[in-house]
């Protein structure tokens, strides 16, 4: 289609074409450069760079805005971790208190369990001191009740020191002197009526024991003879004294 309007002169359409030269040089060089350091090199890479630019604006203020909640909510973190820990300091010194406190109570009930063992200690001594008193108490009583029973259905025939009782002295006297029973048959005569009685007699005497219970009382009857002999002599004399003067 042909041109419309004035014709252009020769030298501009030299100057156009100058233009249009460096213009076409610019943009190689242009296009070069941006080869070679990565930046755009045309106005959509240019239009497309500014819209990156301005979303990483935008990200860059959103993650400002998050950075600032974020910090906002550390700080709140921080003076709830700080409430915390003054918290966790205030139950250490209770507890620390408590345990001071219970500690003194528990050291106090010690003193007072082993002052109350001591006590048991000394009262059990004391039970058994009792105890065995009174066991070696009731032991005498049944001793002396036994003796005093023994005592009532049994006869001794000599006493602790080894001495013959008088019954049995008695007994062998008029046994052999009254009524003539031999010395070596007294004890078989007192046992066998003893045991008739319902009496027991414990421990025996021999023969010769018998003998010398009878000497001795033979002994004992003359002396008892001569003393009255000597008795009537002596009233006879007095009495003839008196009828003389």
């Amino acid at each position: 289609m042909p041109r419309k309007g004035p014709r252009r002169s020769k030298e501009q359409r030299e100057h156009t074409r100058f233009i249009s030269t460096v213009r076409h040089r610019s943009q190689e060089e242009l296009k070069s450069i941006a080869a070679d350091t990565g930046l755009p090199a045309s106005k959509t890479d240019v239009q497309r760079l500014s819209q990156q630019i301005t979303r990483l604006k935008k990200d860059v203020s959103n993650s400002t805005r998050r950075e600032q909640r974020l910090k906002e909510k550390l700080a709140k973190k921080s003076e709830e971790v700080s409430t915390l820990a003054r918290a966790h300091q205030e139950n250490e010194t209770a507890m620390q208190d408590i345990k001071a406190h219970y500690a003194d109570k528990l050291d106090k009930s010690s003193e007072k369990v082993q002052g109350l063992q001591k006590t048991v200690k000394r009262l059990r001594a004391y039970i058994r001191g009792e105890t065995k008193r009174i066991e070696r108490t009731v032991q005498k009583a049944i001793k002396q009740v036994t003796r005093d029973v023994r005592s009532i259905n049994a006869r001794h025939v000599k006493t602790p020191q080894g001495v013959v009782e008088d019954w049995v002295r008695n007994l062998i006297c008029v046994l052999v002197g009254k009524y003539g029973t031999p010395a070596s048959r007294v004890y078989d005569l007192v046992y066998s009526v003893a045991e008739a009685l319902g009496i027991k007699i414990v421990g025996k005497w021999s023969p010769r024991t018998a003998g010398r219970v009878v000497d001795e009382g033979g002994l004992a009857a003359e002396q008892m003879i001569i003393h009255s002999i000597w008795s009537c002599m002596g009233m006879s004399a007095v009495t003839r004294k008196s009828v003389e003067s």
